[in-house]
């Protein structure tokens, strides 16, 4: 097999819960708990009721928990109904490296659970598989930016998927390396899901890289080759990213763990927009958004190409049509903190997001990137931002924020994590059951199989809905 391909099977195969720090476990915990928040909150979008009913038509006994289904349906479709879910509200968790790509990891954490759950494996078989592809995923993304390749974050999940499900299964190294070779080589997504107006995609693309991810794995598990150097080989993955190299998969040199190294979103907003709302909800305070005459925001690259119109789609930033396409607007959520005083889940209600009363103070918003900003970002991975405000009385007001909350630099504690949950999982599941199914989170290393927290899931239902 190749070297990357070597490099993650090693790592996967050879890696148990008894090597993870403490902390290490704590941080999972509080992911795991974070994202199943962000699903109860997506639960009931479209997008995700489709997911959920493709899912229904296709139980399989003695198959995987579906969120809100009684009957349990094929590991492929759970991994995908439920990713869905924790990904729909872009409010769970982000991996950045300044120098190289990103995503969001715990869209892996459900393709995970339906494999542990299919294996009858234990909370802590969960917590090592999900610390193995935070490490996979983290190791990809420090060694290469993919976006700028046309390759969509979803390659990284799939990748880390695959592994960590095959490890799993109890797959030796090279049948971890097959299971990789399976899941990049047909199906490799491109990242035009995230450029332009933005559609359901967006926020299903990478619950499909792991859904791709565990059908690989399983597909191993049986028997089945793949290629055996899938990342160097001819025409292989690199001829599209580029030549990089894994080799250092879990070494950390006494530095935290890539789930350490993991932030947690305040608002439920694209990542780089942390930051200028941040600004903005203080300086409000100053003013009043109808004396403004014109509004910059300053940041790195990455804000200005994401959700600044810098992929050529300045129309659709200024003038967002979808829910996907206005939590990707710059303009929008500065827009909507300005004059709302907030940005939460009803922010994104189909009436607001193409509100014409926004549109106005939208087209006084620019936004541009900083070059200094963009070598602090590609050295530090520390994202600055300015906020510079022009008002009809003559003033002018500048403020700048560096690693916002959330940001691994500035982390959200235990009980904000616990307290964004709380906020959300209201939305499937009635107080008393709530905290129980909380507390059993939280207590996910005890738990010596996956049947009760199963049990809780399929209890959810829609008991009230975003705006």
């Amino acid at each position: 097999m190749d070297e990357n391909s070597r490099a993650i099977a090693d790592f996967a195969a050879g890696h148990a819960f008894a090597d993870i720090s403490p902390a290490a476990v704590a941080a999972t915990l509080r992911h795991h708990l974070d994202g199943l928040g962000c699903a109860a909150g997506g639960f009931a979008s479209e997008p995700v009721a489709i997911a959920r009913a493709m899912a229904g038509l296709a139980t399989m006994p003695g198959g995987c928990t579906v969120f809100g289904l009684e009957r349990p349906s094929t590991p492929e479709y759970a991994a995908f109904a439920n990713g869905c879910a924790v990904r729909h509200l872009d409010y769970n968790d982000t991996y950045l490296a300044g120098k190289g790509g990103g995503g969001h990891p715990n869209d892996m954490a459900p393709a995970l659970f339906a494999a542990v759950e299919m294996a009858g494996g234990s909370g802590r078989d969960l917590i090592n598989a999900i610390y193995i592809g935070y490490e996979i995923f983290g190791a990809i993304c420090n060694a290469i930016r993919l976006r700028g390749k046309g390759i969509d974050q979803g390659a990284s999940i799939g990748i880390a998927t695959a592994a960590a499900t095959a490890r799993i299964f109890g797959l030796d190294a090279k049948g971890i390396a097959t299971a990789v070779a399976l899941a990049i080589v047909p199906a490799t997504p491109v990242r035009v899901t995230r450029a332009g107006e933005l559609s359901h995609w967006k926020g299903c693309a990478t619950a499909h890289a792991a859904m791709t991810g565990i059908f690989a794995a399983r597909l191993a598990k049986a028997g089945m080759s793949g290629p055996e150097d899938p990342f160097t080989g001819v025409d292989g993955f690199c001829n599209l990213s580029g030549p990089f190299t894994l080799k250092d998969i879990g070494r950390h040199a006494g530095g935290p763990s890539a789930i350490e190294e993991t932030a947690f979103k305040f608002f439920p907003s694209e990542f780089n927009s942390q930051g200028p709302i941040t600004l903005l909800l203080e300086m409000r305070k100053d003013f009043d958004p109808a004396d403004i005459v014109a509004l910059r925001i300053a940041s790195y690259h990455l804000t200005w190409h994401e959700i600044g119109g810098g992929q050529g789609d300045r129309a659709e930033k200024w003038d967002p049509r979808t829910r996907e396409s206005a939590d990707h607007s710059l303009p929008f959520l500065a827009a909507v903190a300005l004059l709302d005083g907030a940005v939460t889940l009803d922010s994104f209600a189909q009436a607001r997001v193409t509100d014409p009363a926004l549109r106005p103070l939208m087209q006084q918003i620019e936004v541009v990137e900083d070059p200094a900003y963009s070598e602090h970002w590609k050295r530090t991975s520390e994202p600055r931002n300015r906020i510079e405000v022009t008002l009809r009385d003559g003033r002018r007001l500048v403020r700048e924020v560096t690693n916002f909350r959330g940001h691994q630099r500035n982390p959200m504690s235990a009980e904000e994590v616990q307290a964004k949950f709380d906020s959300m999982i209201g939305y499937v599941l009635e107080p008393d059951h709530a905290r129980r199914f909380r507390d059993r989170l939280c207590a996910l290393d005890g738990q010596e199989t996956l049947a009760a927290l199963a049990a809780d899931l399929r209890a959810w239902r829609p008991l009230r809905s975003v705006r």
